[in-house]
């Protein structure tokens, strides 16, 4: 059990890290400093066609959105949507409530006495290409990135809740997190929706051993995204390698990466 709990002080410092400094650009956006969203890789994916088009970038856009975008991308192709289970700090957050509902709950990280079916979740997992697909259809035409109002990430660290729109923002993401665990992440995030397919393809992966797996199910359990592990995990787009499931697991060699 030691070996496979390896790697969780080096995740928790790697959320702990991103999550400081969105709260760093935060405060120097927050003074006017510096502009929060020229650090944020998915401006790269809403600016890109205007760049491509007449290049101009989107307004509280530049290079930078396109220097992190494409490094991300490189990272994702290595070890697919690593970055949402380990580096997002609005997935670190969304984790970190998870786990405070499951000390109030006795052990549930929702609000909800039952998780959604996995039918119903696949089903709101299509969402967040819909947003993907609606945010760049609407960048070709806008001057600011599209979903910069309903963005909770920009709104939670740049506090930017002066308006009802930012509170509502704000409330919403807890509401959601409390419902659901990650509940942004698996159904409205863009970016996450992006990084999906890079889970087919990328190098790093959770593995599975079906021989030696025990079927006691509390890898499922552990899964903050609600996989059918022995199924979904390899290849499946919902996959964040967190490691939830591996540190979960009974049984040495059923689940290794």
């Amino acid at each position: 059990m030691k070996r496979r709990r390896s790697l969780y002080w080096p995740r928790l410092l790697v959320q702990v890290v991103f999550v400081g400094l969105a709260i760093w650009l935060g405060v120097r956006a927050w003074v006017g400093a510096q502009s929060f969203d020229s650090a944020c890789p998915y401006g790269g994916v809403v600016t890109l066609w205007g760049y491509l088009s007449t290049g101009t970038f989107l307004r509280e856009t530049g290079a930078s959105n396109l220097v992190l975008l494409a490094l991300l991308l490189v990272a994702a192709l290595l070890t697919g949507r690593a970055f949402c289970g380990w580096a997002c700090p609005l997935g670190t957050v969304q984790e970190w409530l998870a786990s405070l509902i499951r000390r109030l709950t006795g052990g549930r990280t929702a609000w909800l006495p039952i998780r959604p079916s996995r039918k119903v979740d696949r089903a709101l997992s299509w969402l967040k290409y819909g947003v993907l697909g609606w945010t760049v259809w609407a960048s070709a035409t806008a001057v600011v990135p599209p979903l910069i109002p309903f963005c909770p990430y920009r709104t939670l660290f740049t506090l930017n809740v002066g308006s009802l729109l930012g509170w509502s923002v704000i409330v919403g993401l807890i509401t959601l997190s409390f419902a659901v665990e990650r509940a942004w992440c698996r159904y409205l995030c863009p970016l996450g929706a992006l990084l999906a397919v890079t889970n087919k393809i990328s190098l790093w992966r959770i593995r599975k051993d079906e021989v030696r797996c025990a079927s006691c199910g509390l890898c499922d359990r552990a899964c903050p995204v609600d996989l059918d592990v022995m199924r979904e995990v390899e290849r499946g787009a919902e996959c964040i390698r967190c490691r939830s499931c591996v540190r979960a697991c009974p049984r040495e060699g059923a689940l290794r990466g």
